[in-house]
């Protein structure tokens, strides 16, 4: 299996490297098809990984593959603007993060965590949820509920991975927190509707945190084993 783990490897970078010449050069229409490809191929190269090194851990390869799927979608479905769909990619950006917990929440049954760490973590995402409702100016109760549920449910994996990080010291859980906080940022450059910024920086800021979530949390997995 190991001409495999190469072979994706080796693919993978000819498209990251592609993506970003395309970006730099201002081709849409290629930059688009290789950012499409980015997911399935470091989906392909992880999996033949932990297939080679770790062929017990079918569960986060499992895990791996719902996650590629989920995350592929909100990408394909940007292109097409009806608005009917729209709920359709909000639903697979929390089945993400349902799957991304589904994975490293039952890790913290294995460490002992003070009461006042959960109280003062839930307080500080409290505020920053209500930071973050201020900053969105989010008037569509619909959005205003798929934001809290988005929001907390990446809190909940940041939860896990600082837990992690602070009382039980795993390599994985340094990556996990970095992706998770990725992934709450990404969140708010979407739902501020791209006016924190300008937006001809926004929308490639928030593929490239989309994207780069993915790639560290799904490393993270790859860590978890060790």
């Amino acid at each position: 299996m190991n001409y495999f783990i190469w072979i994706f490897l080796g693919l993978l970078a000819l498209i990251l490297t592609l993506y970003i010449v395309f970006y730099i050069k201002k081709i849409k229409a290629p930059k688009i098809v290789f950012s499409f490809l980015i997911i399935p191929f470091a989906t392909a190269f992880i999996i033949s990984l932990l297939n080679e090194r770790y062929p017990d851990s079918l569960r986060i390869i499992q895990i791996q593959i719902l996650a590629a799927l989920f995350t592929e979608i909100p990408l394909l479905l940007q292109l097409n603007k009806t608005k009917n769909l729209k709920f359709l990619a909000l639903l697979s950006y929390l089945l993400i993060l349902a799957v991304w917990n589904m994975l490293y929440f039952p890790t913290i049954y294995l460490i002992r965590i003070p009461s006042w760490f959960s109280a003062f973590f839930i307080i500080i995402m409290i505020t920053l949820f209500g930071s973050f409702c201020f900053i969105t100016k989010t008037k569509s109760f619909f959005l205003f509920l798929f934001y809290a549920a988005a929001f907390f449910a990446g809190g909940w994996l940041l939860y896990t991975a600082l837990a992690e990080l602070i009382f039980s010291h795993r390599l994985y859980s340094l990556l996990l927190t970095i992706g998770s906080i990725t992934t709450l940022f990404q969140l708010l450059i979407y739902a501020s509707e791209m006016t924190l910024i300008s937006k001809k920086y926004s929308q490639p800021l928030f593929e490239s945190c989309y994207l780069l979530s993915f790639a560290i949390v799904s490393a993270a997995g790859i860590l978890m084993i060790y």
